[in-house]
């Protein structure tokens, strides 16, 4: 979802599950320059078993 003047739409969102190892992603955003966080729930919602949230921006 990008940032927006006004409030953010969700009804233009597209969402798809894929295997992925995550721990590969962080050293490849870093390397752009983006901060990575990966977790195993969205706020207080924990995610099922083996599934992981990841969480980028732009360091600065």
């Amino acid at each position: 979802m990008l940032r927006r003047l006004e409030p953010a739409r969700h009804d233009d969102e597209h969402h798809e599950n894929v295997l992925i190892d995550t721990s590969l992603i962080p050293p490849l955003l870093w390397a752009e320059g983006i901060a990575v966080t990966v977790g195993t729930s969205f706020g207080e919602e924990t995610l099922p078993a083996g599934l992981r949230t990841v969480f980028g921006h732009r360091a600065g």
